[in-house]
């Protein structure tokens, strides 16, 4: 079971949504009935499930997962608390619900840095540069480009990205399209995602 959520991660990791569903899918058909699978795991499951059905533009879906999810949340710690609400941001996205999903990550991206998950801070960063970009919200953005420059400088971490930083930086100013500024995001995000992947977040 615990092999399969792995690789749906690898998949979820390698922006291959749909091939991470179907591993997700065989895992929990054992995890489900299965009276003795300990909570954690089943959360993980429902978790990989929600935030691939979100990979794959199936928000509907997403948000009736986590309806039926909350309680395991609930019961699982902070750090569980914050990939939910990063997780609700990705879904009002998805939903067209611009005002939540800012809402929510910046307050996911804020309880991650409290708590050093500067890595997890720093993704969702990211997503809520993506509600900016696309609102054509330039000097928020910058704002928010130079506060994970501040923290990757001081922390240490991410150093190979501030170079990307600061080119999207520059393309803020140069009022680029919402379409570049997006591709560029996106871009980073991606090459973050393979660091975490790379050193297994321990500077997370």
């Amino acid at each position: 079971m615990s092999s399969l959520l792995g690789l749906g991660r690898v998949y979820e990791q390698g922006n291959e949504p749909e091939k991470a569903l179907v591993v997700i899918l065989q895992a929990l058909r054992l995890i489900v009935p299965d009276p003795e699978s300990p909570r954690p795991l089943l959360l993980a499951g429902m978790n990989a499930l929600a935030v691939n059905l979100a990979g794959a533009g199936e928000f509907e879906a997403a948000s009736a997962v986590l309806a039926r999810s909350r309680r395991l949340y609930r019961r699982s710690g902070k750090l569980n608390q914050y990939r939910l609400c990063w997780l609700e941001g990705k879904i009002a996205e998805g939903l067209g619900k611009s005002g939540s999903a800012e809402a929510k990550f910046n307050t996911a991206r804020l309880a991650f840095a409290r708590v050093g998950k500067h890595y997890d801070s720093a993704l969702v960063s990211l997503d809520l540069g993506l509600v900016y970009a696309r609102q054509e919200r330039h000097s928020e953005l910058i704002w928010l480009v130079d506060d994970m420059v501040r923290t990757f400088r001081a922390l240490k971490i991410a150093r190979e990205l501030i170079a990307s930083l600061m080119l999207l930086r520059k393309s803020c100013e140069k009022r680029f399209s919402r379409e570049t500024l997006c591709v560029q995001i996106e871009t980073i995000a991606a090459t973050l995602t393979e660091l975490v992947g790379r050193d297994g977040g321990k500077a997370a």
